[in-house]
């Protein structure tokens, strides 16, 4: 018998925000507690709609040319998740509450091809729908996307907190009592141990601890905090903790393999993104804008763009202003520059800046030992070259081929 699938979007769920608060969230709790859950999964993307296409292309390259989210450009390199499923018998549903202000999803080609996703004003009529969708008797992959813990969406229960901090903590009680739902239907239904049930955070928010970007509190420059998300499936296996390095554009590949479902119809050529195997190569790339969009974010202002690679260790991100380095692991919120203790030479390699830090207190002494710094300026080229052959090839896909001058400087001149 064929397993159905459950993916719980949630959205603006950050490991951080999680974590820290825990009794917001018992039934994702209690499903994770016999998961398989990944500690070093990262999304390629700070915004919703550009982590719906990563997880459903399996590819950052779908939308990649598009120069504003109001005139996105479909070119897709791959098959979509839906639409391999739907031939294979698939029933789909997409499923979500409130609805969006501006239903991007159906408007994009992001969604299946022959199908549309349903949102609801009414919470009562999206649980009768996917318990519906549940019992019907036939395959079903069943997409749920409760958006009360972004900011922006409130309902009559939302509403009910006092204030906006309140709110906003109301909001993601409400996601996981969504969860709690529809574990509650699919239990009742039969189904559960038939079923593949997925959660992954979309993104994280910041409190404007990088700067204002002009109100935005995601859809901003992809730091830890931004792009380190849950993500949990349960297949029946028991409960794991896998520190392998996974992302959005892992997903669809997970999907398929734990269905047993070959992907046939993919297009000639594949992606040359470095997502493609990111287990391999042990780091994941991050944006939160296109490589054509500008960053003037019409009618609001400027929004810092910028792209980041992280591996288990550090995170190194390039914006128009050059390069920055964090140790993520003792620096989780990227607070600390590591670059700030070095210099550049004239090859472009790093050069600890020793007499500025003579007199510095042991603390600082007896962790930047010759070791530590060693590790820093390795680690460093080593993210800085497969940034600048990611973005290298990217600009080749849209089109923009560097020529004629180093590839540093055409970079920021066609991204930035």
């Amino acid at each position: 018998m064929r397993k159905n699938v459950i993916i719980f979007h949630l959205e603006c769920l950050s490991n951080l925000f999680f974590k820290l608060n825990m009794e917001l969230f018992p039934n994702l709790a209690e499903i994770m507690s016999i998961s398989r859950n990944y500690s070093n999964f990262y999304v390629n993307s700070t915004s919703s709609l550009m982590s719906v296409s990563d997880l459903l292309y399996g590819n950052e390259m779908t939308f990649e040319s598009s120069e504003n989210f109001d005139n996105l450009r479909w070119a897709p390199r791959e098959s979509n998740l839906l639409d391999v499923l739907h031939d294979n018998g698939y029933e789909i549903a997409g499923l979500g509450y409130p609805p969006m202000w501006r239903d991007e999803l159906n408007g994009s080609n992001v969604w299946v091809k022959d199908g549309t996703f349903f949102w609801f004003d009414n919470y009562s009529l999206l649980m009768n729908k996917a318990a519906g969708v549940i019992n019907s008797g036939d395959s079903f992959f069943l997409y749920i996307w409760d958006q009360r813990s972004h900011v922006y969406y409130d309902d009559e229960y939302k509403l009910e907190a006092d204030s906006t901090t309140d709110r906003c903590y109301l909001g993601f009680k409400l996601l996981d009592e969504t969860a709690g739902d529809i574990l509650k239907s699919l239990r009742e239904s039969g189904n559960f141990d038939n079923t593949i049930v997925i959660g992954f955070g979309d993104h994280g928010n910041q409190f404007y601890s990088h700067g204002f970007n002009s109100g935005f509190m995601h859809a901003t420059l992809p730091y830890i905090p931004m792009i380190h998300t849950p993500l949990f499936i349960f297949d029946n296996s028991g409960h794991s903790i896998d520190n392998s390095m996974r992302c959005t554009t892992s997903l669809k590949k997970m999907i398929l393999s734990l269905l047993q479902i070959n992907d046939t119809i993919d297009e000639p050529g594949g992606s040359v993104s470095m997502q493609s195997d990111t287990a391999d190569t042990g780091h994941v790339f991050s944006k939160n804008l296109f490589l054509r969009q500008n960053d003037m974010i019409k009618p609001y202002g400027r929004i810092n763009k910028g792209y980041s690679v992280v591996n288990e260790k550090y995170i190194l991100m390039i914006t128009g202003d050059g390069y920055e380095l964090y140790n993520h692991k003792v620096d989780y919120i990227n607070c600390f520059d590591l670059l700030n203790l070095f210099t550049f030479d004239s090859q472009g390699d790093i050069i600890f800046k020793s007499d500025d830090y003579k007199t510095a207190h042991t603390h600082f002494k007896v962790f930047f030992v010759q070791s530590e710094l060693d590790d820093i300026r390795s680690n460093f080229l080593a993210l800085r070259r497969a940034m600048l052959t990611e973005l290298e090839n990217r600009l080749k896909m849209i089109g923009c081929e560097v020529r004629d001058k180093p590839l540093e400087d055409a970079i920021r001149e066609l991204v930035f």
